[in-house]
């Protein structure tokens, strides 16, 4: 792969839909793909199941994205709150983010959604 950025060695290439489902299911993960972000609710529910979430981002004015694994979530009847790990070595591993920042906010968009959840 062409490129490293900054002191990582992770490749600056853009990978496909298709690729990481794919990487998923080469990886053993039966999943289920949407081309969108998911509601509150099936957050919840696939949490509550044990089931975590891959969330693929799209960076705002690039080609370019990034995932996210969604862990946990925090409700209170004020706040909700999504738990997430980045993968990326130079970032805090471990982060929370209010749900609605998380679909859309100045930096990215929630684009994909990979799921581990065969009720749907």
């Amino acid at each position: 792969m062409a490129g490293t950025t900054g002191l990582s060695t992770c490749p600056d290439v853009a990978a496909y839909y298709s690729d990481a489902f794919k990487s998923l299911n080469v990886a053993g993960i039966s999943t289920t793909a949407w081309d969108r972000s998911i509601p509150w609710t099936d957050v919840k529910i696939d949490i509550d199941q044990n089931q975590p979430i891959t969330a693929s981002i799209q960076w705002r004015g690039k080609s370019s994205g990034h995932d996210f694994v969604i862990y946990g979530y925090y409700e209170d009847g004020v706040y909700k709150n999504v738990s997430y790990m980045d993968p990326w070595p130079t970032s805090a591993m471990w982060n929370w983010m209010p749900y609605s920042d998380f679909v859309s906010n100045e930096s990215f968009y929630w684009k994909w959604t990979f799921m581990n959840n065969a009720r749907r």
